[in-house]
């Protein structure tokens, strides 16, 4: 077995110090996956137009800044702990956690959200092309 191969059956670690402690970082379990996929439902919309965006540079500063309550929830099923936790953090520190659950999940995000966004995007052009149409406008 090769290392690339070890990588795949070992899920991504990052150990984040933040309050004093060192938080492990792991990939959300199948268990997680609703409250995690409900808590980022209002960032994906948000990030709609961002069809091409690279994941792995998603930037949680800005999500942060528009959709503070929703990054803290989605932060806190990342990490395994309370809302209260997270919201009891230096801002840096909930920055830092944020890049950490997006990297851990960036499969997640590729394999699941990515193609979601781009559906829904498809779906938007097409009724907007269907809406053009029938007022007897050109395509866009």
């Amino acid at each position: 077995m090769s290392h690339s191969d070890l990588d795949d059956l070992i899920p991504p670690v990052i150990e984040v110090s933040v309050a004093g402690e060192v938080i492990a970082v792991t990939p959300i379990k199948v268990k997680e996956l609703t409250a995690f996929a409900q808590a980022i439902a209002p960032l994906l919309q948000a990030l709609g137009g961002g069809v091409g965006q690279n994941w792995a540079d998603l930037n949680i500063s800005t999500l942060l800044m528009n959709h503070t309550d929703t990054v803290i929830r989605a932060v806190a099923i990342g990490i395994r702990r309370e809302v209260e936790f997270v919201n009891n953090l230096d801002i840096d520190e909930l920055i830092k956690l944020g890049n950490a659950v997006v990297e851990v999940n960036v499969d997640f995000f590729i394999q699941k959200v990515l193609p979601e966004i781009k559906q829904g995007v498809g779906r938007i052009v097409s009724m907007a092309e269907q809406h053009n149409h029938a007022d007897g406008q050109s395509s866009i």
